[in-house]
């Protein structure tokens, strides 16, 4: 089976050609596709909890077999109106549902924001 998502976004048309193979030799295709219209794949619940010198954050990974890791960002700025997702850097990898964030000295009196991405096989 081959999924192509040509949106690359997780609300979007999945076009799909499946294959009988007998002998080595495939038959004809039969294709279609899907519109795939809820949220599929995302994080729920998430918390941040401000800690001493960090924060906490936790969330509840989705049901989905396509899940392949979740990425963290954060970003600080002096001002709330200077954060911004574009500005953001990676400080978390991994599949666990917490992490913590221990804040840089230089950002001690820094507003901080985060986001989080779940990364997906097609």
């Amino acid at each position: 089976m081959e999924v192509v998502d040509d949106t690359f976004n997780r609300n979007a048309t999945i076009y799909y050609s499946v294959y009988a193979i007998r002998h080595g030799k495939y038959s004809t295709a039969l294709s279609g596709n899907v519109t795939v219209t809820g949220n599929v794949a995302d994080v729920t619940g998430m918390r941040v909890m401000e800690a001493l010198e960090g924060y906490h954050l936790e969330w509840t990974l989705p049901n989905d077999n396509r899940l392949q890791q979740v990425e963290v960002n954060v970003d600080s700025a002096d001002t709330l109106g200077g954060l911004s997702e574009g500005a953001s850097s990676t400080f978390y990898t991994g599949i666990a549902e917490h992490t913590f964030y221990e804040v840089p000295e230089a950002d001690a009196n820094k507003f901080h924001q985060f986001w989080i991405y779940t990364i997906t096989r097609t």
